[in-house]
């Protein structure tokens, strides 16, 4: 009877042996695969960080060509608004130039026209 449990215990070891076998190897398959995946999600962790990386120097761009625009534009007009302002001042120095003639021309004729009236006066009573 001995030999009978030998042996019985024996294809027990070996199927156990067989199961521990099998399980080894699906284990390794889908270690194999975990693998796999983790070099593709490093693969693709690396193409986003390089993505990131061209995203992020292409918002620098664009953020200092907004800069130089907006650095032109404020130059622009502020240059305009200056001559702006050197017409405005120009204009209001011929108007008053002009405002000036105006004045003296106008003292001028009342002089004449003292004068005149004077004369007329003078000539009525002389008359």
């Amino acid at each position: 009877m001995q030999i009978k449990e030998l042996e019985d215990s024996y294809l027990h070891k070996v199927s156990q042996r067989k199961e521990i076998e099998k399980t080894l190897a699906r284990q390794r398959l889908e270690i194999d695969e975990m693998r796999r995946e983790r070099c593709t999600l490093s693969d693709k962790l690396q193409d986003l960080d390089k993505h990131k990386l061209i995203l992020e120097q292409r918002i620098t761009q664009i953020k200092s060509a907004a800069k130089d625009h907006v650095e032109e534009i404020t130059d622009h007009f502020i240059k305009q608004s200056s001559e702006e302002s050197k017409k405005r001042q120009k204009i209001k120095m011929d108007l008053l130039s002009t405002l000036q003639r105006v004045s003296a021309l106008h003292r001028e004729f009342m002089v004449q026209l003292r004068k005149h009236v004077i004369q007329d006066v003078k000539y009525s009573y002389t008359g």
